[in-house]
């Protein structure tokens, strides 16, 4: 079954079960935490402030849990962040890339929270 037939957005949720050896209580802990995490403002308070260094490493540490939780969509756009702040770039909140990045989070934080309102989702991943 794929997300979509969930209406669910950038969430592979087979894999991100199978690194928790198919634990769906543990999985939706896991994202229950993420919604609660506060590396996205944190992320975007850093752009706004022009500061390269969190910007840096709110970038990197959101990439990470991305990745951890299979968020796939959004982890696509924190690892082109992540990219920038390596290459020493800071970008501006009118960068296409901050509008990608706040849509991504958007759309993955809906998919995820339907997720948590009804981990029942996750059977027809195991």
């Amino acid at each position: 079954m794929s997300n979509s037939d969930n209406g669910l957005f950038g969430v592979d949720i087979a894999n991100g079960l199978k690194i928790l050896n198919n634990n769906t209580a543990i999985y939706v802990r896991l994202l229950n935490s993420f919604t609660q995490n506060k590396l996205y403002s944190e992320l975007l308070e850093a752009v706004e402030n022009n500061d390269g260094t969190g910007f840096a490493e709110k970038s990197h540490a959101l990439k990470g849990v991305c990745a951890n939780l299979r968020l796939e969509e959004l982890f696509s756009v924190a690892k082109d962040l992540d990219g920038m702040a390596k290459a020493g770039i800071t970008p501006t909140a009118g960068d296409p890339k901050v509008g990608e990045l706040k849509l991504a989070y958007d759309k993955t934080l809906a998919s995820v929270q339907k997720i948590i309102a009804d981990p029942s989702i996750l059977d027809s991943y195991k």
